[in-house]
């Protein structure tokens, strides 16, 4: 109803004002320029925040008297792509602003290099008229002129970027590699909304939080076509869905295009709030993808989990006996020889039905070192009878001594040694028996 009420009053000042309040209004278009066409060259023909480095189409021919380092209201276009040369670099203690950014487009390739410092779009997601479109689109051409459908790219190692909506191929061929730094976006980020160019984002640092704004109607990472995400490290935090393979919409590229997307993750963490969707191919060969839900009704594609890597869905929605049929029907699948393992594990005290296909581990070995000793007795006293039961004891009795990689003669434990644990084995059994039967008595 808020929401609501806030449209209504905005489409009344709209009427009565002709104009909308609230977020910046662009000005005009800059240019990045790199080398520019002024003698003597500037210091740095790479630094975003030297205005001479950028050009606001001819309105003033003679720098530096000409446009202003880039700001709320300007759109901001990079068709320069030689690193050190003529491509824009942001860097620390710099704080670069644009109303929108589109890297690559008619005149060329794009490639925005940041190691440090902010960058910010325009905020139209918490402000009036909560449109949330104010884009940073990597790989930007115009979708009605083939010939120049310029790629482009953006690296960072370190700093922030705050922007509505993230495009990683919009128009052309988008590239982002990540190995540092924070990107939140107010909005959705999206791969290969416009064409099919196999926009990559690729990521082994750092912190890509999606759907920052309570406000923005998309909250999701939204895959398209044939994009692809290479996950080696980082984390990836969704507010809304995971959508890793949807049918594209738009008819501006190609027409409406099916989605068979690739996912390869093995490190870091994917972690979407809401559910997730495949169509495609994901593979977890390392690292954790985790989920609310699993939105079957809308996912035709298939989850590899290899060991190393971890597959979590709330329990709550998702049980262990759900997570069994989907194994069952061919959409969570293996490469390894043993069969997956389904098991309940608590994170951060919510309970989520876990998919792994980590190696079984040694009988008996309760502390996960390797081996079958006393230590492994004592944690099945502290967890007898809730965690460990009497099987268990049997287990370590058959599997006592170093594990599998010593020799045989170091496997053979002592007879003494052993004896005496095990008559404090029995020894103590038999004093929990008789506290558990006076308790009983006394009830």
């Amino acid at each position: 109803m808020l929401k609501s009420a806030l449209f209504g009053t905005l489409f009344f000042l709209t009427l009565a004002f002709g104009s909308t309040p609230g977020i910046a209004q662009e000005d005009e278009t800059y240019d990045f320029d790199g080398v520019a066409d002024v003698d003597p060259q500037p210091d740095d023909p790479t630094d975003w925040m030297t205005s001479v480095n950028w050009s606001d189409g001819g309105a003033d021919p003679f720098p530096p008297f000409g446009p202003e380092v880039p700001d709320l209201g300007t759109r901001v276009e990079i068709q320069t792509s030689m690193f050190g040369v003529d491509a824009p670099e942001i860097g620390p203690g710099d704080e670069a602003e644009a109303f929108e950014i589109r890297i690559g487009r008619f005149a060329g390739a794009g490639l925005l290099t940041m190691s440090g410092g902010t960058l910010t779009t325009a905020d139209s997601c918490n402000e009036l008229p909560f449109s949330c479109n104010r884009r940073f689109r990597i790989g930007a051409a115009n979708v009605a002129l083939p010939g120049n459908q310029n790629p482009g790219t953006f690296n960072i190692s370190d700093g922030t970027v705050e922007t509505d909506t993230l495009w990683i191929g919009s128009g052309s061929q988008g590239l982002m590699n990540m190995t540092g730094g924070e990107v939140n976006t107010r909005g959705d980020l999206s791969l290969d909304w416009t064409i099919g160019a196999d926009s990559m984002l690729t990521m082994s640092a750092g912190t890509i939080n999606i759907g920052t704004s309570a406000l923005a109607p998309n909250r999701a990472l939204r895959m398209y076509r044939n994009s692809v995400l290479n996950l080696d490290g980082g984390e990836i935090l969704i507010q809304g869905d995971a959508e890793l393979g949807l049918v594209s919409s738009s008819n501006s590229a190609g027409g409406v295009e099916s989605a068979d997307v690739t996912v390869a993750i093995t490190d870091g963490l994917l972690q979407a709030d809401d559910s997730l969707i495949v169509n495609g191919s994901v593979t977890l060969d390392g690292g954790i993808l985790r989920a609310g839900s699993f939105g079957e009704t809308n996912s035709s594609g298939t989850i590899e989990v290899n060991a190393g890597g971890l597959l979590q869905f709330e329990n709550a929605q998702e049980s262990v006996a759900a997570v069994d049929l989907l194994i069952a029907g061919g959409i969570i699948t293996t490469s390894e020889a043993d069969p997956l393992t389904v098991e309940i594990v608590n994170v951060g005290g919510t309970d989520f039905t876990q998919v792994s296909a980590a190696a079984a581990g040694l009988a008996g070995d309760f502390d996960g070192d390797g081996d079958v000793d006393g230590a492994d007795f004592l944690a099945w006293q502290r967890g007898f009878p809730g965690s460990f039961d009497a099987d268990d004891l049997t287990d370590w009795q058959n599997s006592y001594g170093p594990g599998p990689s010593a020799s045989a003669a170091q496997a053979v434990p002592e007879p003494g040694s052993l004896a005496l644990l095990l008559i404090a084995v029995a020894a103590w059994t038999h004093e929990r028996r008789g506290l558990r039967g006076d308790a009983l008595r006394l009830n």
